[in-house]
């Protein structure tokens, strides 16, 4: 079974030292195992997606764990998604959401059943 956590000072758990205390996660444990993550934090309008990771490489979890970002921040009255990281997960995330040039999303446009024309 799939569960989500959410981690709201995840730059302690990080241990960054690089002034990101406002730095938020979602961990996915399957079986109570690690199976992925996904570091973002607020930047105005916009939630930015900093680090996805699944191990191993799954796209449905990765998917699972944009979505909780996203639905988090859209209760947070943010409107966009930038996908900032540079994994491979992220830039497949940018594909499969059809991402702007500059590597945001409208968060209405992940939950749509449709990509937008």
């Amino acid at each position: 079974m799939l569960e989500l956590k959410f981690l709201e000072r995840a730059g302690e758990e990080k241990k960054l030292s690089d002034g990101s205390e406002d730095l938020m996660a979602y961990c996915a444990y399957e079986n109570g195992t690690l199976a992925g993550h996904c570091f973002f934090r607020f930047a105005g309008d916009a939630v930015e997606l900093l680090e996805l990771a699944t191990d191993p490489k799954d796209q449905s979890i990765a998917d699972g764990l944009v979505r909780a970002a996203a639905n988090f921040a859209d209760k947070n009255g943010k409107v966009r998604v930038i996908l900032t990281g540079q994994t491979g997960e992220i830039s497949a995330m940018k594909t499969a959401l059809g991402a702007s040039l500059d590597s945001s999303v409208l968060i209405d446009d992940i939950f749509s059943p449709c990509k937008p024309n």
